[in-house]
């Protein structure tokens, strides 16, 4: 099970969503969630990130593009760079 510090609370995000007036829930929860995300994965990770958020077509990408750090010659720790690769951290489409 995720430790707590690390966890989101869609229910609670959910409700936000419902409880405006006169908006779409599923529009806030495409603003929301990303940044939602954005900040639980910076509480789980021990290393420097380089978020990175794109659109292709209906999906919206957030990535952790943590190669391009080691390109700007930024020193980091053999043992964290030698493990740690790019990947996608969260996709999410409004299917319409």
């Amino acid at each position: 099970m995720l430790p707590s510090q690390y966890a989101v609370d869609y229910e609670s995000l959910l409700s936000s969503a419902m409880a405006r007036s006169g908006a779409n829930p599923a529009v806030f929860l495409l603003e929301q969630l990303p940044l939602v995300w954005r900040d639980a994965y910076l509480r789980a990770v021990a290393h420097d990130t380089n978020l990175v958020r794109f659109r292709f077509r209906t999906f919206e990408y957030i990535c952790d593009l943590y190669s391009q750090l080691e390109a700007t010659g930024e020193p980091f720790p053999v043992e964290i760079s030698s493990r740690l690769e790019d990947d996608y951290e969260a996709v999410l489409s409004l299917l319409r």
